[in-house]
């Protein structure tokens, strides 16, 4: 028994162009605000995984991300559901986790210039212990994130999608080409494998099907609720939520619908076809504005004074939602993971390769070239 088509629904009917728009605007505030959400949550002392991490919510966004394309022959088969499977996986996911926080934590962390160090001077024994803080942050990061991708698949193959199989009996059919029987899938009972043998069926309880109606519905019609409140809530809410709660979500719409695109017009095309390209662009942009960002927000004038590039909160504010939001939606890292993981090692290589190495050169090249010249110190905000 499959889904009922959302088309034979008069009031359901919210295919297209808006439809789209709504529903993916609001995946990407609800993903802004998951990340920020489970940065503050896990920011506490004495943690076991160093607060301010990014590490929480990549891992959080790639198993999300493989629970959905597991569960997406069985839900989100038909035409009618595509836009919430896109706005799940590319506005929510591809929101909830970020790949220039990331490269950005490899870097200050090989380079000591996190706040940490800046605040209490401290420093590793000798640069060469850059190497194992650059590979620590690296393969921390992508093994706990592939490790969350496999898991939300293994949750979707092995407990949720056995759930809606009805489970055939036994078919009492005579074998014609006298084949032997095979036991089934979820019971011990023997099967006779018979030309009219048919194969389990999926079955959706209908709970399901209203799930799914309502978290469409929920997506598409209060969106713009949901936007007109943070737009009042930046306007007149000054404070320090205004640059980690209101207005960070608020440029995260544009970064995100960017990430889209660049996608759709790079991803599928035959002559950039080494590794999907549309990814590795909104990856390495998001990573180079961050940079210049952090170096805006963090830098000094002169290296003798010490004085601040910014000493205006709300600029500040403005600058720290710039790279929350509009970069790290931007840049993702559970379509990253979810790209590569299925090829070959050759490609799995290449494609994360080259994308950590541009990124992590041209964070060495601004950020880095900055810091080394004039220094940096704690932001104002």
């Amino acid at each position: 028994m499959g889904l009922p088509s959302i088309s034979e629904n008069k009031h359901l009917k919210t295919n297209g162009t808006v439809h789209r728009i709504l529903c993916y605007t609001l995946a990407t505030i609800l993903g802004n605000y998951a990340r920020q959400g489970l940065e503050y949550l896990t920011n506490y002392e004495p943690s076991y995984v160093r607060p301010t991490t990014v590490l929480w919510a990549n891992c959080g966004g790639c198993i999300m991300m493989g629970l959905c394309q597991d569960l997406r022959e069985l839900f989100f088969y038909a035409n009618e559901y595509h836009v919430l499977f896109l706005s799940i996986t590319t506005g929510f996911c591809g929101s909830f986790s970020s790949f220039s926080t990331m490269i950005i934590e490899m870097f200050t962390y090989s380079a000591s210039l996190t706040n940490e160090n800046i605040a209490t001077g401290s420093r590793l024994p000798n640069r060469a212990y850059g190497i194992m803080e650059f590979l620590s942050v690296m393969i921390v990061h992508l093994g706990v994130s592939l490790s969350g991708l496999l898991l939300g698949r293994k949750l979707g193959k092995e407990v949720l999608i056995p759930y809606f199989i009805s489970r055939p009996t036994k078919t009492e059919v005579s074998l014609t080409d006298n084949e032997p029987t095979e036991p089934s899938d979820n019971s011990g009972e023997v099967i006779e494998k018979t030309d009219s043998y048919v194969e389990p069926e999926y079955y959706t309880p209908r709970w399901c099907v209203y799930i799914l109606f309502g978290l469409d519905l929920f997506l598409t019609y209060m969106s713009i609720p949901i936007l007109v409140m943070i737009i009042i809530l930046t306007a007149f809410y000054g404070n320090y939520s205004r640059g980690v709660w209101t207005l960070p979500v608020l440029f995260g719409i544009p970064g995100s619908f960017l990430r889209y695109y660049l996608s759709k017009w790079f991803n599928n095309r035959k002559s950039l076809s080494m590794f999907p390209v549309g990814t590795f662009i909104a990856n390495i942009s998001a990573t180079l504005i961050l940079s210049i960002l952090i170096m805006v927000q963090r830098g000094q004038k002169n290296s003798q004074t010490h004085e601040r590039i910014i000493n205006n909160k709300n600029t500040c504010h403005i600058v720290q939602a710039l790279g929350s939001g509009f970069c790290g939606s931007l840049s993702t890292v559970s379509t990253f993971i979810n790209e590569a993981h299925q090829k070959d090692i050759s490609y799995i290589l290449r494609y994360y390769f080259i994308t950590i190495f541009c990124a992590y050169c041209l964070c060495v090249i601004t950020l880095g070239s900055y810091s080394w010249t004039r220094g940096l110190t704690l932001p104002v905000c």
